[in-house]
């Protein structure tokens, strides 16, 4: 077995995918009958496959828990998938040979019952105490299929993770037990596959990952070491103070997960990204506890110095934490390496041009793809921590989850610098129609506030959806907040609504003319149709027909009818320049884009926000680092976050959006001037983009 080849991996993947998917079939349902039957053609197929890689794992030495416990999910699944496509037969009035009965099936659960049972029936007697809690729960049943927790797939696809950690308004669970099984057995199995020689991929970027969160505790320290010192003087006098003493912890947190001792790497008992989660937790308890609120609500007078360096302090480290450089070298290196020599010579001899680069992130994306399709699913583990880790993470707070996100890159322009950054919202959540923001980010906000920078967040969230409701209220409120108002500014784009997908009754809206009325009433529409603007871009009903009108002269001037994809490309090249406006308009110093975890649309909107503007400037051509910065923002977001490739369905919208502008722009000899009644002409001139030092 430690022989097997790459493509025996896959081909086991995807038989235990079919097996669940055929022990998930709802027989109530027409549809998912239908859909199965399809799949059960290949069912015994499926059976051999698994029956000659049991023998593989029959002539291992040894048995361990992992290796019998993989072995017996998948007998499990297939027995049931078996039993499945029976009651289908059964049900349809279906005569002929049962698959329970077939040679296939019988000669599989024949030779596990002979050969394997025996070698594994002690090591099974072991079960984990978060399993056994979670399956003998009476839940209460719920809708799956109209929450979005309806099966395997959408598990494996990383479609709603956060339901996992969100109750209902009543208080139930998104899910029932037989979710959390199937859910199980495949982990199981795919666990078994880990046994192989080759090194799974997902453990190197948890090395990486540790690497990197020691550098940015190096970082935060040192960005706060001499604010810290001032403020060290004055506090050894009240260190007996419950806020003063919570602050020594998250500080001595931070001091140890700084150190390279602690590294996997140089095999640390306790890794430095665990003692970053500790310093988090202090943090998070000395910002909710009683003595920090008193000194926001009743801010220290001057002569108050040991109180004033404190909260100075406290909010220089909250910015510290969300300010941090991504360090993309090391983790790109990684990425090309996984995806073959092969089209990483071809890489460093690539055309500069804007559509070659475009081309590229596309065939990343497949190769890539492949490799990861090649190892345990990264998504399915993910959840299944979740219930590992149940009593440590109550709610969804993708902050806590070590998730913090970065800065990416600057923006320049003639009168000032802005950073962009990539993160996830800032809020945490108990139930689906509440959230509260986390307070690290209203102390980042704090800070700012004092420095006067103005802050821009772009939510990338559908505040139409059931989902996504509750956190895009809460950034609403947020940015009202009296003590926030004068430098937060948010800009809400709906990324999931029936119009922004063209789906449903928009499916055949083909007529320009009635499309582009359409598209400018959801716009005034506002929030009823998804949009929240800043107060200065507020229903400017010039501003989004001038918006319309230039994305009309890039590529459809000459089109009377439009396909989906003419529409979807215009939609999205619409919100990119409406984002740009907004920037203008507002002149921020941070510009934030927001989506629920900062993965998949966060991460490729403003990848496509950053070759907007390398399109915009005429002498631009694409150099070597700015590529690789490029491909990091596509990919390692939810390689790193979420250990999987990034969304194919958002990487498809942004990138076919940008690629029509850039063909535009190739033709019209690198002019862009259908934009310039939108923006000022010194602004477009002296937009530039550097990456963040």
């Amino acid at each position: 077995m430690d022989q097997q080849r790459p493509q025996d991996t896959e081909a086991l993947l995807d038989a235990v995918d079919i097996l669940a998917d055929v022990a998930d079939i709802d027989l109530s349902s027409k549809d998912s009958v239908s859909a199965g039957e399809i799949k059960a053609q290949s069912l015994k197929e499926k059976f051999t496959l698994i029956h000659n890689y049991l023998k593989d794992v029959n002539r291992v030495p040894g048995v361990d828990q992992k290796l019998a416990r993989g072995v017996q999910s998948i007998i499990q699944l297939a027995s049931e998938a078996a039993s499945k496509i029976d009651k289908i037969m059964q049900q349809q009035g279906v005569k002929g040979e049962r698959c329970s009965t077939s040679k296939e099936f019988t000669d599989l659960i024949g030779f596990y019952q002979e050969t394997l049972k025996k070698r594994f029936e002690e090591s099974l007697d072991k079960e984990e105490s978060w399993y056994k809690e979670w399956v003998e729960e009476d839940f209460d049943p719920v809708d799956i299929q109209r929450k979005g927790l309806r099966d395997l797939e959408i598990v494996t696809k990383d479609k709603h993770y956060e339901l996992f950690f969100l109750t209902k308004e009543d208080g139930t669970r998104f899910y029932n037990k037989s979710l959390l099984r199937h859910l199980r057995l495949v982990a199981d199995f795919e666990a078994l596959l880990l046994n192989q020689k080759e090194e799974d991929p997902i453990v190197r970027i948890e090395r990486m990952k540790d690497r990197s969160i020691s550098r940015i505790a190096r970082s935060i320290k040192e960005s706060t070491r001499k604010l810290f010192q001032k403020w060290l003087v004055l506090a050894s006098k009240r260190d007996q103070e419950p806020i003063v003493r919570l602050f020594y912890q998250a500080y001595i947190a931070l001091t140890f997960a700084a150190e390279p001792i602690h590294l996997i790497d140089e095999g640390g008992k306790k890794s430095c990204l665990s003692y970053f989660s500790d310093f988090q937790n202090y943090m998070r308890e000395l910002l909710f506890d009683m003595g920090y609120g008193k000194l926001i609500d009743n801010p220290p007078d001057d002569n108050d110095r040991f109180s004033g360096y404190f909260l100075e302090l406290v909010h220089a480290l909250c910015f510290a934490i969300f300010s941090q450089k991504f360090d993309y070298e090391r983790a790109i290196s990684f990425v090309y390496q996984l995806i073959g020599k092969e089209l990483k010579r071809r890489k460093q001899g690539l055309d500069p041009s804007h559509l070659a680069t475009y081309h590229e992130i596309m065939e990343i994306h497949e190769v890539l793809g492949k490799e990861l399709n090649r190892h345990p699913s990264g998504p399915l583990f993910k959840v299944i921590e979740i219930f590992q880790q149940l009593e440590v993470h109550t709610a969804f707070d993708p902050y806590t989850m070590r998730n913090i996100g970065h800065r990416f890159f600057e923006l320049k322009t003639k009168d000032r610098n802005a950073s962009v950054y990539l993160q996830p919202c800032p809020t945490l959540q108990h139930r689906i129609d509440q959230a509260e923001p986390i307070p690290e980010y209203e102390g980042l906000l704090r800070l700012l506030l004092k420095k006067d920078e103005k802050v821009l967040w772009i939510n990338l969230q559908d505040r139409t959806s059931l989902e996504e409701f509750a956190r895009c209220r809460e950034l609403e409120k947020i940015s009202l907040k009296a003590e926030f108002q004068p430098i937060l500014s948010l800009l809400t784009l709906p990324v999931s609504t029936s119009f922004y997908q063209q789906s449903d009754e928009y499916l055949k809206l083909t007529d320009k003319k009635e499309f582009k009325k359409v598209f400018l009433d959801q716009m005034l529409s506002g929030i009823q149709c998804g949009f929240y603007y800043p107060k200065e871009l507020h229903l400017e009903k010039k501003l989004y027909e001038d918006l319309i009108a230039a994305v009309e002269g890039i590529s459809f001037k000459e089109k009377k009818e439009l396909t989906r994809k003419n529409r979807l490309d215009w939609i999205e090249t619409v919100y990119l320049f409406l984002i740009l406006k907004t920037v203008e308009t507002i002149q921020p110093r941070h510009i934030v884009f927001i989506s629920k975890d900062g993965v998949d649309v966060g991460a490729v909107t403003m990848a496509a926000f950053y070759a907007l503007i390398k399109m915009l400037d005429p002498k631009s051509e694409w150099k070597e680092e700015e590529k690789e910065l490029f491909v990091s923002m596509h990919f390692l977001p939810a390689l790193f976050e979420r250990e999987r490739i990034v969304d194919l369905h958002r990487l498809n919208r942004t990138i076919s959006a940008i690629s029509i502008f850039a063909a535009s722009i190739e033709m019209k000899g690198g002019k862009s001037q259908d934009f310039e009644n939108i923006f000022t002409p010194a602004f477009l001139k002296n937009l530039r983009l550097s990456i963040s030092q």
